[in-house]
This record gives structure tokens, C-alpha cells and sequence, in this order.
């Protein structure tokens, strides 16, 4: 028995890199924001939220089979590594709401060894009773696409639409999930171009944001 402990303990630790995912140029391009526009977002009646400037940054993590190896003196395993492209909106004040969110990352685990490119868009308004946007959804090569293990849908894209007095062209109709976060009334249907980004947000109850200028 003490022999089989001390042979053990000495056995060589085996680490194979299974993926190292990094977006290209055309993948970053499904998000079109630098960040450094000015975006300006009003209501039917007239408010605005402003959005004077953005962040957008890029960072990779490693992910190994065995993500205690350290605490437990074991073999870490087999990992991957990728990137995560994030971008913020913040207004003036800096604070959670209003906000604008778009992440991009890879649907890659070791569980489901997938390729697939995914893109995370977050709205929230002003008013803290109404429930924000969140939807998540595939894209590749300009596009987008439903997330298979999700319930946020496509509904459709639009040749042309007008939200608001603005008409925009080449925009997807993506209804998001309801987060449940003790509110009745919720951002639903977010209104995305991969040309001009956010064009609007309609809640379930018919409270519209559109995008009323974007200054670059």
C-alpha cells in the first residue's frame, strides 16, 4: 500500500490544450461600436439617455478540466483557452442604469467542445420598475442566429424599419428573457443592425426607446 501511494503521487501529469479561441476581425465586426460614439436614445415623449462615450476591451481565460488541481495537489488536466470581447455604455453618472451591454465569447466547454460564436446584448432604461433586456444568440459571418440552448428568439429581420420617427435598414427583431425581477413590465424586444448597433428597445407593455443619434 505505501508503495502504490509513493508511485502514484509521482505520476507524470498529462495537460493537452484542447482549444485556444480568439475572434478575427470579422467576428469583432458583428459588434460595429469603437466604442468612442456619443449615442443618444429618446422616448414617444421626448426624454433622452445619453451615452457619451464607451469601453471596449478584449481579454482571454484559461479554463482547466480540473479547476481545483491547486487546492487538491492534483493533475490540472486538459484546458482551453479564450476571448471575451466586452463593451460598456455608460450614462453621465456612471451608475448601473440606464447601461448598454454587447459581449461577445465562445460557447465552448469541456462538456460540448463546440466552435460556436455568441453574442450577449443588455439594455437598461431609466426607470428602475421596468425590467431590462437580456438575449443571447449565435452569429457568424454577419449574422445571427438562434442559441439552441436558449429561449431568446429571433423573430425576424426587417429590410427596413421605423421605430420612433427614425427609419433603419437591415435590422433583427430579437425578443430577449424575461428576467423575473419582481417587475410586470419588462424590455422584450430589442432592435439590433450589425451596421448601426442598438436601433431600439419595445417593452411588453409598449414603452419605446429608439435611437435618435449616433455621433462618432
Amino acid at each position: 500500500m505505501i508503495l502504490f501511494v509513493y508511485f502514484s503521487s509521482c505520476k507524470k501529469c498529462t495537460q493537452n490544450e484542447l482549444a485556444n479561441l480568439k475572434f478575427t476581425t470579422e467576428d469583432l465586426s458583428i459588434n460595429p461600436y469603437t466604442p468612442n460614439e456619443l449615442l443618444v436614445f429618446k422616448n414617444l415623449t421626448g426624454d433622452s439617455i445619453v451615452f457619451p462615450q464607451g469601453k471596449r476591451d478584449t481579454y482571454s481565460s484559461t479554463y482547466h478540466q480540473n479547476p481545483d488541481a491547486d487546492y487538491n495537489h492534483t493533475c490540472p488536466g486538459n484546458y482551453y483557452s479564450k476571448e471575451t470581447n466586452q463593451t460598456d455604455f455608460y450614462t453621465i453618472s456612471g451608475t448601473v442604469s440606464p447601461y448598454l451591454g454587447i459581449t461577445l465569447d465562445f460557447q465552448f466547454s469541456f462538456s460540448s467542445p463546440v466552435y460556436d460564436k455568441s453574442i450577449f446584448l443588455e439594455f437598461f432604461g431609466p426607470n428602475k420598475d421596468i425590467s431590462g433586456f437580456y438575449g443571447i444568440y449565435l452569429f457568424k459571418t454577419g449574422s445571427l442566429f438562434n442559441y439552441p440552448k436558449g429561449i431568446d428568439t429571433i423573430v425576424g429581420k426587417h429590410s427596413q424599419l421605423t421605430i420612433g420617427p427614425r427609419t433603419f435598414t437591415n435590422v433583427y427583431e430579437l425578443l430577449g428573457t424575461h428576467m423575473n425581477e419582481g417587475h410586470s413590465e419588462w424590455f422584450s424586444i430589442c432592435y439590433y443592425s450589425i451596421e448601426e448597433g442598438f436601433c431600439g428597445f419595445k417593452s411588453n407593455y409598449g414603452t419605446i426607446w429608439y435611437l435618435d443619434r449616433k455621433v462618432k
